[in-house]
């Protein structure tokens, strides 16, 4: 299997800040039934995509919060044997955030981008490079050196400014919350 490193925590805590302020939440995930959102269950990021599409088609937004890994490899049919040298053939992923931007113009959508360098100005740089391919409200650069830890970090990317978030992935739910309702204030 291949796959990133992500828990799900700060989308399961994305999920039910915007429940909290009464939004109907469908909650795309490999994970267990929470009581505040619809659960699509998936396995692969095919399958996560479907799902995510299947949910936009009456949705007021999309928060892609998952780590979707960029690479797939086709499924073995049958047993891999071990003993040998094994070479994979790896395949890019659909971009889900542009993906979803071509099949719905006007949803306003937010992404998460995790950046290992810990550089903020770099963290900006990518999450605005991204919000301007897709088109995407605003970005939550996460810094994935503290990924693990109870205490995230992460950068909140709009157009004109950014701001920083350090505390519990509960509190980074709200935030995004916040800015999600602000966004939305602002489309109407």
């Amino acid at each position: 299997m291949l796959t990133n490193r992500s828990s799900g925590r700060t989308g399961r805590a994305v999920a039910r800040a915007c429940y909290v302020r009464g939004a109907d939440v469908t909650l795309v995930h490999d994970g267990d039934d929470v009581p505040y959102a619809d659960v699509e269950r998936v396995e692969s990021a095919a399958e996560m995509l479907a799902a995510v599409l299947g949910a936009c088609g009456d949705a007021d937004a999309l928060l892609s919060v998952a780590a979707i890994s960029d690479y797939t490899v086709e499924p073995a049919e049958e047993k891999i044997r071990s003993g040998g040298d094994l070479t994979l053939d790896l395949e890019a992923t659909p971009k889900l955030l542009d993906t979803v931007r071509e099949e719905h113009p006007a949803l306003p959508l937010v992404g998460f981008k995790a950046e290992t360098s810990g550089d903020d100005g770099a963290m900006v740089r990518e999450a605005r490079r991204i919000m301007e391919r897709a088109g995407l409200a605003f970005v939550v650069a996460n810094d994935a050196s503290v990924m693990g830890r109870d205490e995230t970090r992460a950068l909140v990317v709009r157009p004109e400014a950014y701001d920083e978030y350090t505390g519990s992935k509960g509190g980074l739910g709200s935030r995004v919350a916040d800015e999600l309702v602000a966004v939305l204030a602002d489309a109407s």
